[in-house]
């Protein structure tokens, strides 16, 4: 959840609102025309390199919005902002000094670029400069201000020095791994929301709201940014992932590593925390490896989602007005209509969102919202059935299962493949067994569905199929893109010579694929289509006929799904995904005729393929 767009929301005002990317770019601005005139400018160039770098002013903003609840002219206290901005880089660049960090949103930190002495020197002149800028409030609150602002200055301090005794000990609690994260970073969230709400005039119940506010959500900020360091994009995060894990810095996830793991796994743990000699990417890949077997992700996630409600709960007890939902409402249900599932709404619109994904669930629950449960799609999430299921009538000693058994696709991908390789395969039927058939391909790397429709659910339409699809691609993007294919038993793949092979330049039998086939009665081998077949139903409800659609109708529906942004892709489609995956996927998708659906456009109901 994003905090900058929550306040305009949710607390009444009659004042003109500012919004955040307004007063984003108007402290930006004043950024920009800062100067800073004195001598030696071997001081202060370090201090413009660091402010330079941008970020999400996150403080600043967060500051300017409390004051605008209360009163509309914002520039009489940009130089406070300036304050608390300048307060959080001296300590981001005193912090990558401590840490040894290499990177600062995207670029080489300050003892990188100058030396450790500069860090030093330039991060004091920082807090000097912040404190400078901070006095240039109203004359009437300059005490009070001043001396929140000392406060959590000092309570910063004591959060480093929390987090650097924490770095030789192995017995830290969660609990005290909060407090550190307290002091170290939500005081200062919490601060600028107060100080910005008591220069604007707010009752100092109000004020102390808004800072339990910004107190629980720089915890959740926290627990991301720790999260991300392990599981996030470096070209997005702006530093490179796995720093916490290679200095052992002990983040949310190692503690509850430690609290959680097996006598097997604490071993493995101890021995990479207290290795002294190591490669780091393998060692990053090891601890991470062993977060994903524990279940530490889940529990981060789970934590930051109950700091994120408790930040709601703080900030809607300051002054709720229903109408503020009114915006929040026509957009999720405008979109809901349009069949959008919620998590590809959330995921496109998190930054507009008051709320997280789990209480707008509940406002819907509540019936705070226009649209209703039976709007929606499914909420439970796809878990496939554990059972396995042995020879049935002589079911393995089928001719064409032979070496080509799920038992035989495990061992292959052991020894021989990857998922990134996989693609499942199946049909999806009409309203009778005769007529047109949808053959449906998905990639497990990416998700992207494909959908040909055959006018039969016989051997030779599949066959139709992936001859285009070499004949389209050529035989070397056909054998990259397609290497292991996973299916059913259905007859319409027993065929298995004609789907594997092909004739070559040369007219010689030549494999293009590898054929597997799931055990019987077990769908959910091959759980990624089944799963992904709902996507289809909501535009092509079940007992429905497809005669009457087109491939110019599945293609269309393949772009609307393959568009719809997924939390298990990290909140982006399929097709953004492709844009990662080179140039036989862009090959694929110029075939096909494949493209992304602007988010908001996405369409999954029946109207879909109504003529407008």
């Amino acid at each position: 959840m994003q905090p900058l767009f929550i306040i305009r929301y949710f607390l009444n005002s009659e004042n003109v609102m500012f919004t955040a990317s307004e007063l984003l770019e108007r402290i930006n601005s004043h950024i920009a025309e800062l100067q800073f005139t004195r001598t030696p400018q071997g001081l202060y160039a370090p201090i413009t390199y660091v402010l330079s770098m941008g970020g999400k002013r996150i403080r600043p903003v967060l500051m300017l919005m409390a004051y605008n609840l209360y009163q509309e002219d914002i520039t009489r206290i940009f130089n406070p902002a300036m304050g608390i901005e300048v307060y959080h880089n001296y300590t981001l660049l005193h912090d990558d000094l401590m840490d040894r960090a290499d990177r600062r949103r995207g670029k080489d930190t300050v003892h990188k670029v100058w030396d450790d002495n500069a860090a030093i020197l330039s991060g004091d002149a920082m807090l000097v400069l912040a404190y400078q800028f901070m006095a240039q409030c109203p004359v009437e609150h300059l005490k009070e201000v001043m001396d929140i602002f000392s406060l959590t200055a000092l309570e910063i301090c004591e959060g480093q020095q929390l987090d650097m005794e924490f770095e030789h000990r192995k017995d830290v609690k969660a609990e005290e791994y909060l407090e550190m994260i307290r002091l170290k970073t939500s005081v200062l969230l919490a601060a600028s929301l107060k100080i910005g709400a008591l220069l604007g005039g707010a009752s100092s119940e109000d004020a102390e709201l808004l800072y339990d506010f910004g107190m629980n959500l720089g915890v959740a900020f926290q627990l991301k940014d720790d999260f991300l360091d392990v599981y996030g994009d470096a070209a997005v995060f702006g530093k490179n992932i796995g720093g916490d894990i290679l200095c052992n810095k002990k983040t949310y996830m190692l503690i509850k590593a430690f609290e959680h793991a097996d006598e097997g796994q604490l071993t493995y743990l101890n021995a990479w925390v207290d290795a002294v000699s190591f490669n780091p990417e393998e060692k990053v890949a090891a601890v991470t490896e062993l977060y994903n077997q524990i279940g530490v992700k889940e529990l981060c996630e789970k934590k930051m989602e109950e700091y994120c409600e408790r930040a709601m709960e703080s900030l809607l007890a300051v002054n709720v007005a229903d109408e503020k939902k009114e915006e929040l409402d026509e957009l999720v249900t405008r979109l809901v209509k349009k069949g959008q599932p919620l998590t590809h709404i959330y995921a496109e619109h998190e930054n507009e969102m008051p709320v997280c994904l789990r209480t707008l669930y509940n406002y819907i629950d509540e019936g705070a919202l226009s649209i209703k449960n039976i709007d929606l799609r499914r909420k439970t999430g796809y878990k496939p059935r554990k059972k396995k299921y042995n020879d049935i009538n002589g079911f393995h000693s089928m001719e064409y299962r032979q070496c080509r058994t799920y038992e035989d696709f495990e061992y292959a991908m052991k020894f021989k493949y990857s998922e990134d390789e996989v693609t499942e395969m199946d049909t999806v039927k009409g309203v009778r067994e005769s007529g047109k058939r949808l053959l449906t391909m998905i990639f497990r790397k990416n998700n992207v569905m494909l959908l040909f429709l055959m006018p039969d659910g016989k051997a030779e339409s599949v066959k139709r199929v992936l001859d285009y699809l070499e004949t389209g691609l050529g035989i070397d993007v056909f054998r990259r893109l397609f290497p292991v294919i996973l299916t059913d038993n259905g007859s319409e793949f027993k065929k298995v010579d004609e789907l594997e092979l092909t004739l070559d330049e040369d007219g010689f039998l030549v494999y293009r694929t590898s054929l597997y086939y799931c055990d019987p009665m077990a769908s959910w081998q091959k759980g990624c289509i089944e799963k992904n077949h709902e996507f289809i139903r909501y535009a092509v409800p079940k007992g429905k006929s497809l005669n009457p659609y087109t491939q110019e109708d599945m293609t269309l529906l393949m772009n609307h799904i393959n568009s719809v942004k997924r939390p298990g892709l990290g909140n982006k489609s399929p097709y953004e995904l492709v844009e990662e995956d080179g140039k036989d996927f862009k090959a694929l998708m110029s075939l096909l005729k494949m493209h992304l659906i602007p988010p908001d456009e996405v369409h999954l109901m029946p109207d879909l393929f109504v003529k407008k």
